[in-house]
């Protein structure tokens, strides 16, 4: 059976939620290798709405912005 770990990213629109994404699942590959499973339906749709550069998305302002990062542990 496969683990799964879910990475949740909100914000209002034109946050740059789906810029942010693509950052962690560029991090994922870069880390792991391209042998790992990154499933994102977002992120395809971004894709297929604003091309596969994602440096071009909007990106979060970073003087406005937190980033808050949790651990949620599952039995």
């Amino acid at each position: 059976m496969s683990k799964m770990i879910e990475i949740e990213v909100s914000g209002p629109t034109g946050s740059g939620k789906s810029h942010v994404m693509a950052v962690i699942r560029a991090a994922l590959v870069a880390e792991y290798g391209s042998r790992i499973q990154v499933a994102s339906y977002d992120l395809s749709e971004e894709s297929s709405l604003n091309g596969d550069d994602y440096s071009k998305w909007n990106k979060p302002r970073c003087k406005e912005t937190v980033f808050v990062i949790r651990e949620t542990n599952l039995a």
